[in-house]
């Protein structure tokens, strides 16, 4: 068997934070990353860093938020430079991790539980009450650090969490095998100052759960395991070692026991037992250890780090080890990093010898037939973003979960294939070696258009069962009767645990469909099933509905594909905000359109004109209609809407603000039932842009455009629905006492005035003068200046020099409220030249009026 090997660093008692720290790691921080590049020779590439505990000094937030970005994200940039860029992060909390209790307040559970020899009289109620009490200062002690693991960058998409904050169980891959990582809380009773020597404690409760309530069974799962805490056994008290020894680390359940605390390294057997179930301690150097001891104080450091690797060849699997500390000697060198010798014997490449260490063999045989069963999966692929998804899924994946798996829903381009690859990729390699990707998209979008996609796919029902057939080994399925694939499918999904990621549902006929449907109904107990479609099926449960993109995830995918595309990685914040509202999230067209920027020819040299490409439909031949990216992405949404989620859509078309339900009612010219119940499906459907907070709705600005293409009639007549309403608003509450009416209904009044002033003359001037008082008295005199210049050019054209003269009249009164003087004088000049000399009273005075120095607003 070819050796694979899994690789990672082991970091340890960082704290951040720590007074002094911050002039002498920069001194620290090149030797260190130096060595890594060194290292990374002999070792990479690492799949994982651990860092067990104390990563902080204090546990408050904003050490946590600094240590993030000057450390962890300063060495993921390095770790991409050296080829090790994929590698997560795993850690657990020490008890500089957390915020000590405030002894001020009345706390009887904080009281017992700052008793450092008591905790055996309260233990019964601390496992077994999570909403209690003493559970509660704990989880409030390390609240920073949760918040922070939570939504740790480098931590991996698939954790089992645990019963307290930093418990965790994780399986990453390596080739063929599944190793599993187990992460334990040690610092939860070291909640004061003091020595805790000795008294510290954990329970094989906090594997229970991390495990899935079976340990025996995860284990199981996993050719090696590991353990990490940040304290040692010998932290532990009497009681909890004994416990330790056979509930948590009996013989070859843990290859290796990884732990800091300390300052020094150690590594050492447990047990004396033979190999190789003995378990392996494993303590790493400090990473920033800086202590005042003696008398005088003299500062004592300690820095150091550690690599590890376990390789699986032949059968069995071996552990090395390459301990690594930092020294300043000889003086006036600097500081450098070599082999920690004294922790240990080490051979001439600075590492330990191999030895071998428990495991649990290879992945369990494949489904008998003419060749092996094989993964199709793809190769993993960026991913940004949807980490809440993410969770959803694996959570319909977990052993226990009672349903087939889960329905990836929306509209096209919003990223349902790539996240079902991403959450295929992160499910454990021990539920489910064996992963499938089957696919029924028939098209494709490139930078240039659409394209067809003929190989890889499957056309339809029988297909899918023929490529899953072939994937299991079953080579002669196709000579099997259409009747009977299914059944001989299914059997031999019951020999295997397979994870099923069947992509484009909607291809298929509703019939076939619903025969998948069936298929995965009676899926076997080991299997599980990720499936994605534009439209959602009654049949499928449960449905995860996809929305837009957020927008650090459009900016991390844009910083992406500027590593290979010089144009996008010019680009401002701005234009990537440009990009985003544009496109409104949608990752796929969020791409394309960036992907214009790069090409070597066309005319997108800007942002601006890479937009306006998509808004003009772009097509590679402007006959083909399939090569509309928008009608890739929105047509087949389109083609499914009803007639009240299609007039509901039309109205939206013309805001440019979200609109509340008060101003769509008279628009989608529906009861208020049916538009509430349309938006529901729109909602669920992903194409709007909600505001939960004030309940508005909006549409992305190429969704809309998309729209007036497509539904123009609809579009047309919302548009005159809007209008009409609108006049009708400003005749009726053009009074102070009806201001109220027209600033609720402000959005309808800003969605219509486009369109008016794109209208006829005479209804265009009519509304300017009813509008003028509101416009004045709300100080909406950006909006009125805008508004009576574009009356002035309407009027002009349709020779109506009296109404051109007043709505020069108008501006300049704007001009003058805002201080502008010579703008003023010249909205005169054009009253005067619209009017000529032989004026009437009302506009002669109106220009004495407008003659008058600016009156600057006040307040």
């Amino acid at each position: 068997m070819a050796s694979t090997t899994f690789s990672w660093i082991h970091l340890t008692d960082f704290h951040y934070g720590l007074d002094g720290q911050d002039t002498l790691w920069p001194n620290l921080r090149k030797p260190f990353f130096d060595d890594l590049a060194e290292m990374h020779k002999r070792t990479g590439p690492w799949q994982v860093v651990f860092f067990t505990g104390d990563l902080v000094q204090q546990g408050r937030a904003q050490e946590f938020a600094a240590m993030q970005r000057e450390v962890l994200d300063r060495l993921w940039r390095k770790l991409h430079e050296l080829g090790s860029g994929d590698a997560v992060l795993l850690a657990v909390p020490g008890n500089h991790d957390l915020v000590r209790p405030d002894p001020a307040p009345d706390d009887p559970a904080r009281d017992k539980l700052l008793e450092k020899e008591r905790f055996a009289e309260v233990a019964a109620r601390f496992w077994g009450k999570p909403d209690g009490g003493y559970r509660r200062v704990v989880n409030t002690a390390f609240a920073a650090y949760s918040d922070w693991w939570g939504s740790a960058s480098q931590r991996p998409r698939s954790l089992q969490n645990g019963i307290l904050p930093g418990d965790f169980a994780c399986t990453l891959d390596c080739g063929d095998h599944a190793v599993g990582i187990v992460g334990l809380n040690t610092a939860f009773f070291q909640l004061a100052s003091g020595d805790y020597q000795g008294k510290l404690e954990w329970d094989a409760r906090q594997m229970h759960a991390v495990c899935g309530t079976a340990t025996d069974d995860w284990v199981e799962r996993h050719a090696v395991c590991m353990l990490l805490t940040h304290h040692g056994p010998d932290w532990l008290s009497e009681a909890a070692r004994r416990h330790g020894d056979s509930e948590i680390l009996p013989a070859g359940q843990f290859a290796l026991h990884l732990y800091g605390h300390a300052h020094t390294a150690s590594f050492q057997q447990r047990r004396s037992i033979g190999e190789p179930d003995a378990v392996r301690l494993c303590q790493s150097r400090s990473v920033f250890g800086m202590e005042w001891c003696g008398d005088p104080p003299v500062v004592t450091r300690q820095h150091g780090y550690a690599i590890g690797r376990i390789a699986f060849d032949d059968g069995q699997a071996s552990l090395r080890l390459w301990p690594r500390v930092a020294t300043d000697q000889p003086r006036g060198m600097g500081w450098r990093y070599i082999a920690d010798g004294p922790s240990g014997p080490l051979d001439s490449d600075g590492g330990t010898r191999a030895e071998r260490v428990a495991w649990r063999g290879a992945p369990a045989p494949g489904v008998a037939g003419e060749r092996a069963a094989h993964s199709l999966l793809p190769s993993r692929r960026p991913f940004f973003g949807r980490s809440r998804e993410l969770q959803d899924i694996a959570a319909c994946l977990l052993p226990d979960y009672t349903g087939w798996g889960v329905l990836l829903d929306g509209p096209g381009g919003f990223g349902k294939t790539s996240l079902a690859l991403e959450a295929a990729h992160a499910a454990p390699a021990a539920l489910y070696p064996l992963k499938l990707f089957i696919t029924a998209k028939s098209s494709r979008l490139g930078a240039d258009g659409v394209h067809p996609v003929d190989d890889h796919r499957v056309a339809d029902y029988f297909a899918m069962l023929t490529e899953i057939g072939h994937a299991l080994g079953l080579d002669k399925i196709d000579s099997v009767p259409q009747e009977l694939r299914a059944r001989q499918v299914r059997h031999a999904l019951a020999a295997q645990r397979v994870l099923l990621v069947l992509d484009n549902l909607e291809s298929f006929s509703r019939e076939e469909r619903h025969r998948v449907y069936d298929l995965l109904d009676f899926l076997p107990s080991g299997c599980r099933a990720i499936v994605t479609s534009r439209g959602h099926d009654e049949r499928a449960a449960p449905t995860l509905r996809l929305d837009k993109l957020d927008v650090d995830a459009a900016r991390r995918l844009l910083e992406k594909l500027g590593e290979r595309m010089r144009a996008i990685a010019r680009l401002s914040d701005a234009e990537h905000h440009t990009l985003y509202v544009e496109t409104g999230g949608n990752p796929l067209l969020l791409t394309w359109v960036a992907a214009q920027l790069g090409r070597t020819h066309g005319s997108a040299y800007s942002v601006a004109a890479a937009v306006s490409r998509l808004h003009a439909a772009y097509r590679k031949q402007r006959s083909n209609a399939h090569n509309d990216p928008l009608e890739f992405v929105f047509g087949a949404l389109l083609d499914s809407c009803s007639r009240s989620e299609t007039a509901v859509l039309a109205s939206l078309c013309h805001f440019s603000e979200p609109a509340p339900l008060a101003c769509l009612l008279p628009i989608a010219n529906m009861h208020d039932s049916a538009v509430r119940g349309a938006l529901d499906d729109l909602r669920e459907r992903a194409v709007l842009i909600e505001d939960d907070a004030h309940g508005r709705w909006s549409l992305p600005p190429l969704c809309s455009r998309f729209l007036r293409h497509r539904r123009r009639a609809a579009v047309s007549a919302a548009g005159g629905r809007l209008q009409q309403h609108a006049c009708r608003l400003a005749t009726h509450a053009n009074r102070g006492d009806g201001y109220a009416e027209l600033e609720g209904a402000w959005p309808l009044i800003a969605a219509a005035l486009p369109l008016l002033i794109e209208g006829g003359n005479a209804r265009l001037q009519q509304l300017c003068k009813e509008l003028y008082p509101f416009l004045d008295f709300s100080r909406r005199w950006h909006r009125l200046l805008s508004l009576s210049q574009a009356a002035e050019r309407k009027a002009l054209s349709a020779g109506d020099l009296d109404s051109a003269g007043w709505r020069a009249y108008d501006a300049g009164r704007v001009h003058a409220l805002q201080g502008d003087g010579d703008a003023a004088q010249a909205c005169h000049a054009r009253c005067l030249a619209h009017w000529g000399a032989a004026t009437n009273a009302r506009q002669a005075a109106a220009l004495v009026r407008l003659a008058q120095p600016p009156l600057v607003a006040q307040g």
